[in-house]
């Protein structure tokens, strides 16, 4: 059987890896946890799991692009290119790295581990335990969430902008499969909020106060205020998030233009569109986008989850021609809308099911030359009319049915079930080459766990 390494996972995915470790342990795996910090490695094995802390020693860069990676983090963080503080972060970051690969190599040249999973942020950990497997020859799998609610994304080269789909053209989708079922199928499970039947979880203890204060202490004197607030209170995020109440809203009833808007310190606007548009010239461009091809066309504007500045919101509610309407109304907008314009909105993917257009400014995984139009927002203006116009629908439908039946798994990131985990471990098992013990892996469902009955066959 094969050797499975969990490497830097983050507190808000515990449910899911605690369930996968046992379902690849029951498959007679091993499976450990490495971790780069005391905080996440000392919870893990609060819980009873396996868990080992990458102990920092004496620094050796060798040949790895450390600066490559801790300018990522620096970004990540949204710090401004050319400030102080970035170049702080740059230095502390690669001193750390530089610190830590000595003894990551020799932690895989002893463990000779089959696959590392990588479900945590797209950060200079991640990244670094990523190159050293490849060096290594050790296969890697990046886990995230998906752009479908209850869907994760797995890919071998990186997570959202970073993941080998967004390097593909039109021509790779010539001979794809077709499966309209399945299209079917997971526009009626985002139009009708279907939740999984979730697995029980663990019953979490809660790490002792004096640990944590200790843990935050070293985190700050070694990676700052960041690392010591995650050391603290990083822990609370294993425990299950309260049920989202669903705001009243109602889209406007004359024909509208979508737009999506994220928050400013969202992974995917930092890190795949790090020259994108504020809300306020997102929306300003997609008005005038429409505005040119019919005046009496409004704009939904569905607000990110933290909601904006009072300023934006001021102006952008005094707009006549614009509906403000809550994050949870995404879906239903980008599903009635005439066109979607956003700049990496994961929902956008809803529009693309309707056969909407998607205007969209940064690298996503949906988006393709031929079927997305990604440019500018200042390009908005010519690229509307001629996206209203083009009939793309099999170069869409065939990205559409790779996407959402291949390159994503149907396993919940936050509420697991069965079905999805024996998905996500089918997955792991055909990296590793290896079978169950039997011979022969348990029969997964592709697709979504609603509706049921509907065949996914072409």
């Amino acid at each position: 059987m094969g050797t499975v390494v969990i490497g830097a996972p983050e507190f808000d995915s515990f449910h899911l890896l605690d369930r996968l470790q046992r379902e690849l342990t029951r498959r007679g795996h091993r499976v450990d946890t490495l971790c780069f910090d005391a905080a996440t490695a000392g919870f893990w094995q609060l819980q009873g799991l396996s868990a080992r802390q990458l102990q920092p020693a004496a620094a050796d860069a060798m040949r790895a692009p450390l600066a490559e990676f801790a300018e990522l983090q620096a970004t990540a963080r949204g710090l401004r290119r050319g400030s102080a503080a970035r170049r702080r972060c740059v230095e502390r970051t690669q001193t750390l790295l530089a610190r830590r690969l000595p003894a990551c190599v020799r932690w895989f040249e002893a463990e000779r581990p089959d696959l590392v999973l990588l479900p945590g942020a797209r950060g200079a950990a991640s990244q670094l335990l990523h190159f050293v497997a490849r060096e290594l020859g050790v296969r890697a799998l990046w886990l995230g969430p998906g752009l479908l609610p209850h869907t994760l994304q797995h890919d071998e080269s990186g997570r959202d902008g970073d993941a080998g789909i967004t390097r593909r053209v039109a021509g790779d989708y010539r001979d794809a499969p077709l499966q309209r079922t399945l299209l079917s199928s997971c526009l009626a499970h985002l139009l009708g909020c279907a939740e999984p039947a979730a697995l029980s979880r663990r019953e979490l203890r809660r790490p002792p106060w004096r640990t944590r204060a200790a843990g935050a202490w070293r985190a700050a004197r070694q990676d700052g205020l960041p690392a010591a607030a995650h050391a603290w209170n990083g822990w609370r995020a294993a425990w299950p998030a309260p049920a989202p109440t669903e705001p009243d809203f109602e889209l406007p009833r004359a024909p509208f233009a979508a737009v999506l808007l994220q928050d400013p310190d969202d992974p995917r606007v930092r890190l795949d569109a790090p020259d994108a548009p504020d809300a306020s010239q997102l929306v300003a461009a997609a008005s005038q986008a429409t505005a040119a091809i019919d005046r009496d066309i409004r704009l939904a504007v569905v607000l990110p989850p933290r909601g904006l500045h009072h300023r934006q919101l001021a102006a952008l509610a005094a707009d006549p021609a614009v509906r403000l309407l809550p994050h949870a109304a995404a879906i239903d907008a980008a599903a009635t809308a005439l066109a979607t314009f956003t700049i990496n909105h994961p929902l956008a993917i809803t529009a693309m099911l309707t056969a909407t257009p998607v205007l969209h400014c940064g690298r996503a995984l949906y988006g393709l030359g031929g079927v997305t139009h990604r440019g500018p927002s200042a390009g908005f203006l010519d690229v509307l009319g001629p996206a209203l116009a083009a009939d793309r629908d099999t170069l869409r439908e065939r990205l559409l049915t790779v996407l959402l039946g291949q390159d994503h798994l149907w396993c919940s990131g936050t509420h697991p079930d069965h079905n999805g985990l024996v998905g996500l471990a089918n997955s792991i098992e055909a990296r590793l080459d290896s079978r169950a013990p039997r011979g022969a892996r348990p029969g997964h469902r592709t697709g979504p766990p609603w509706p049921l009955a509907a065949p996914l066959e072409p």
